[in-house]
């Protein structure tokens, strides 16, 4: 059960996380498609995910979350730059924007036990 409920919030979180970093894209003039800027994000996704599971084994979760959400704005700024061909700059703070976007809302939707 916990797998199965792991993978369905990854999913959405992630769906979150592409369509806000989309979303602002557009709202800063940019004109890529949405699964372009998919393709590419997903592609640099998967190292990133099998890098978290061995800083995680290596730091401990709270560490290697931290470690991993830092790595995130490297890939996710490529794909931003490539797909909408903006300045590298720009990308990095859509990136950064983004991801604290979705930890706010996971941060509220999880109650502590």
């Amino acid at each position: 059960v916990t797998t199965v409920l792991s993978a369905i919030v990854t999913f959405i979180g992630l769906f979150l996380l592409f369509g806000f970093s989309y979303l602002i894209s557009l709202a800063l003039g940019s004109r890529g498609r949405i699964t372009t800027q998919y393709h590419y994000q997903t592609a640099l996704l998967v190292p990133a995910t099998v890098a978290w599971a061995m800083l995680t084994l290596i730091l401990g979760v709270v560490l290697g979350l931290a470690a991993f959400l830092l790595y995130m704005i490297y890939p996710m700024s490529i794909a931003l730059r490539k797909t909408h061909e903006m300045q590298t700059w720009l990308a990095v703070i859509i990136s950064v924007v983004s991801l604290f976007i979705v930890l706010f809302i996971s941060a509220t939707l999880v109650k502590p036990f």
